[in-house]
């Protein structure tokens, strides 16, 4: 069965970004003051950068008021690139998909041209978001210097563990389930008013979609192939 797929909807280099911003501000501060600090609104596409320095472990997020982590403390104060780089690793790690898909390949080639039907068949992720998930992992372990240029992985000294819950919030719409096809279960989601999307209404059918990315259109398709599928049923 399909699971819950939660993975990072920004990059590390993002995500670094906004937690050099929080220690800014005094290394505490509310969600609106770190979005005018960056020059950005507080709208769907800020809010993914918010989870993903969450789920990276560069930052808490209590209820809105974010705040940096000692992870994110050990590199700023880096003494040199490869030390920062080491760090960048660990918290790549800390997301339980991408652990998992690096202790099943870090002794061999990751399959880059099969790794999004690799994903489907061996860690149950539903093929409407495998490549995204894919173009997530490969894009960051190369910027974190995880993956090497052959494909292989740099082996660390020490695995991360997966991070325990410490009181941190993430964005609603992080995680999504495909594992139901009902579309009276689809739910509803906030979108920026800056941003594109889709709205489908009809008899026991409320959801709007986000489009933020070209992937996006996988979900609009499904979308609209369960309502042809209903329309011919009627």
């Amino acid at each position: 069965m399909p699971k819950k797929i939660d993975y990072p909807r920004a990059s590390v280099a993002k995500s670094i970004q906004l937690a050099e911003a929080v220690y800014e501000l005094g290394g505490s501060c509310g969600l609106e003051m770190c979005a005018e600090h960056m020059g950005r609104k507080v709208g769907g596409g800020f809010k993914d950068i918010v989870s993903a320095a969450v789920k990276f472990g560069l930052i808490t997020n209590t209820r809105g008021q974010l705040g940096t982590t000692q992870l994110f403390q050990t590199y700023h104060l880096g003494y040199s690139p490869e030390e920062k780089a080491q760090v960048l690793q660990q918290a790549f790690l800390r997301v339980p998909l991408f652990l998992e898909i690096y202790e099943r390949f870090k002794s061999q080639k990751l399959p880059i041209e099969i790794f999004d039907k690799l994903l489907i068949r061996e860690f149950q992720v539903n093929q409407q978001v495998a490549s995204r998930v894919a173009k997530y992992f490969i894009d960051g372990a190369k910027a974190t210097k995880l993956l090497n240029g052959d494909n292989t992985f740099h082996l660390l000294s020490v695995t991360p563990e997966e991070p325990e819950s410490e009181g941190t919030e993430d964005s609603p719409i992080d995680l999504i389930d495909y594992s139901d096809t009902n579309l009276d279960d689809e739910p509803i989601e906030i979108i920026d008013a800056n941003e594109f999307s889709v709205r489908i209404t009809g008899p026991g059918i409320n959801s709007t979609i986000a489009i933020r990315e070209e992937e996006d259109l996988d979900i609009v398709e499904v979308m609209l192939k369960k309502v042809r599928k209903k329309l011919l049923e009627a």
